[in-house]
């Protein structure tokens, strides 16, 4: 154990690095702005280790994201709007890392990882996936003390491309909408296609809306949850105005 003096060479400004190295563990280190609160938290860690109390970074040398899985999904699954993916996401990487100790887990081995993944899909996807073992291996680091720091905040994400703005032409809107009416088995597909062209909403704000949500005397309906969690009010327009107020559907 050692207390080691550290200047930024940007900034020269001066903090102090107190480091906890055992035998068969990896090396533990946290940074302070004074010298004082360096020591004391060196002290503290070597009355640990001489009273058998290890931070339990220590005790989980041998933890896995296998093992951080049960206890992510139990705590964080519940609050998520897109938790399907997220489990398909963290399934892919449990298959390609998950029985390496989390303590062994660099940035170049996951990097690897995601080359082969943006070749095979695209850079969207792949940053896709790396913001979901990212967010893992944060829960590992912050709320299960499992990791000193969470390797993915040093990999780059892919830059993404544009994505292309196309609006449907007017042959191929009365060809969709022609589509949608001989589709008498599915009724409902119409309102849903007609609220999609004419508003913008989200599949997931289609699906959801509630007769409560609209206001036909307002021409307005108001989207409650969105993707970003903010309220937001859209209007309502023909074609699809005339349609709803026939069909009572929500």
């Amino acid at each position: 154990m050692a207390v080691t003096k550290v200047i930024s060479p940007r900034s020269k400004k001066v903090s102090y690095r107190a480091r906890v190295r055992i035998k068969g563990y990896p090396d533990l280190s946290k940074t302070f702005a004074r010298k004082t609160d360096a020591l004391r938290w060196d002290a503290q860690m070597q009355a640990r280790v001489q009273q058998n109390k290890l931070p339990n970074i220590f005790r989980a040398n041998k933890k896995t994201l296998t093992d951080v899985l049960p206890h992510y999904a139990e705590d964080i699954f519940q609050r998520l709007k897109d938790s399907h993916n997220r489990l398909k996401q963290l399934y892919y990487w449990e298959k390609a890392i998950g029985l390496i100790p989390l303590q062994e887990l660099n940035p170049q081995q996951i990097k690897l990882i995601l080359l082969d993944l943006a070749n095979s899909k695209t850079y969207s996807t792949a940053n896709r996936y790396l913001a979901a073992l990212s967010a893992a291996l944060t829960y590992a680091t912050n709320e299960l003390n499992w990791l000193h720091s969470n390797p993915c905040l040093k990999i780059r994400r892919f830059k993404e491309p544009r994505g292309r703005t196309r609006f449907l032409t007017d042959k191929e809107l009365h060809q969709l909408i022609c589509s949608c009416k001989a589709l008498k088995r599915y009724p409902e597909i119409l309102p849903i296609v007609l609220l999609a062209v004419t508003t913008g909403m989200l599949r997931g704000e289609i699906l959801g809306l509630r007769w409560g949500q609209i206001s036909f005397t307002q021409s307005r309906i108001e989207l409650l949850e969105t993707k970003n969690g903010d309220a937001r009010s859209v209007p309502l327009v023909e074609p699809a105005s005339s349609l709803f107020v026939g069909l009572g559907m929500f």
